[in-house]
């Protein structure tokens, strides 16, 4: 084995350098770590978030958060410092659970991309399919999947080679140097197959959403009563248009939204929805009535958007999002391994080892961004992160925050 030790590019550079690149480091680790905070609080203090489909929001915001409380500091550290500071043991536990929650991060990405798919093309029947439950026991299995996947072989492998031949002062997973077919699969599993089946579901709810709203502007009809999209009553908005890919569940506080919640027992796949059903006080599906529940569907401002033009689909708004932050900040890493994989030596690899460190902390960034890209394509995270931000205080009774009065005593 060679021993010899190249010049260190960071070691060359001055003192102040490696203080900007430490404070670069620490703002994003930071802001990783805070905006996923801020989703996990959201969920925990505003009821209108707790839905089944922000389960899995919640999922994604605990993989993106423990990336940069954890993976995203150690990463630096030895970006920054560019040799390993601690002993082996701790390198193969940052390095699984590094895998760990990276692999989870872009598997509840598939997840959100199928529910958000799921929902929109079946949102009677597959509504009535899911509960907590069940949701969380698919999140269970996809964490423990992602774990077992890659942490016994990292373990295992210095014992399969026979020795352990990452060098010290080195930190990395010992099967990419010496298998070709491993170092694909985490390739193939970690980007290429969750990219492929999100971009799969974005393209089919592009052609649903376009297919729908096509047939509503035919009809004269803003938004679909269902098929992607229910209706909610709000005291102030009167009824407007509650978007697919937040899935606001339909409450029971107002009496016409009773009325909306009995359609879910009555044979979805029967239903059918038309311009003259909707202006009447029932709605008809092919073996049943449903009564009238407090006056027509179309009261109390539904009838001001009739004409309007269909909006477009935040659903798809939100994945093409998703599918932009996932390639853009996984492809440099990806193509960094395939081109170093096939390199003509490994000891003297395409790839510098300054670029192939910068293409792997480029995949922490995916975990930054998802907290903005949600706030910004939901209303509800948005207004909850502000009142956050803002200190405002949460009453439970209302799900509402309040500013906190100046002379509020500490109890």
């Amino acid at each position: 084995m060679n021993n010899e030790t190249n010049p260190d590019p960071f070691m060359a550079l001055p003192f102040y350098q490696i203080l900007i690149y430490s404070l670069i480091a620490t703002i994003l680790s930071l802001a990783t770590a805070c905006g996923n905070l801020l989703v996990l609080i959201s969920f925990c203090i505003e009821g209108q978030l707790r839905t089944i489909s922000n389960y899995y929001l919640l999922s994604l915001a605990v993989s993106d958060f423990l990336i940069g409380i954890i993976s995203m500091p150690l990463y630096s550290t030895f970006l920054i410092m560019q040799f390993w500071p601690f002993n082996s043991t701790t390198c193969d536990l940052w390095l699984s659970l590094d895998y760990t929650v990276s692999n989870a991060s872009s598997a509840n990405l598939v997840l959100i991309s199928y529910d958000r798919y799921k929902t929109l093309t079946c949102p009677l029947t597959y509504r009535c399919k899911r509960s907590p439950r069940k949701t969380i026991i698919i999140i269970l299995l996809t964490w423990i999947i992602c774990a077992l996947l890659w942490t016994p072989l990292i373990y295992i492998w210095p014992i399969i080679d026979g020795k352990r031949t990452v060098p010290q002062g080195k930190c990395y997973v010992q099967f990419m140097e010496s298998s070709t077919l491993l170092t694909l699969l985490t390739c193939a599993i970690g980007y290429l197959i969750p990219l492929f089946i999100i971009i799969v579901f974005a393209i089919q709810i592009y052609r649903v959403t376009r297919h729908r709203n096509k047939n509503l502007q035919t009809l004269g009809y803003a938004t679909p009563v269902y098929g992607g999209a229910a209706l909610k009553y709000n005291h102030r908005d009167n009824y407007k248009n509650m978007d697919s890919s937040t899935d606001t569940e339909i409450s029971n506080r107002n009496p016409k939204e009773k009325c909306i919640k009995k359609v879910h027992k009555f044979q979805p796949n029967s239903l059918i929805l038309t311009p003259q059903n909707l202006n009447y006080s029932s709605v008809t599906s092919s073996n049943s009535t449903i009564p009238n529940c407090q006056g027509n569907l179309m009261s109390h401002g539904l009838r001001q958007s009739v004409r309007k033009k269909p909006s477009s689909s935040k659903a798809a708004k939100t994945l093409a999002a998703i599918i932009i932050a996932f390639f853009v900040t996984w492809f440099p890493y990806n193509l960094f391994t395939l081109i170093n994989l096939y390199s003509r030596s490994k000891s003297n690899p395409t790839i510098g080892t300054l670029l192939y460190g910068f293409g792997y902390y480029l995949c922490y960034l995916n975990s930054t961004i998802n907290p903005i890209w949600y706030a910004y394509c939901n209303i509800m995270f948005r207004r909850t992160f502000w009142r956050i931000l803002i200190c405002g205080r949460y009453k439970s009774n209302t799900s509402r925050f309040s500013s906190m009065p100046s002379n509020a005593s500490s109890s």
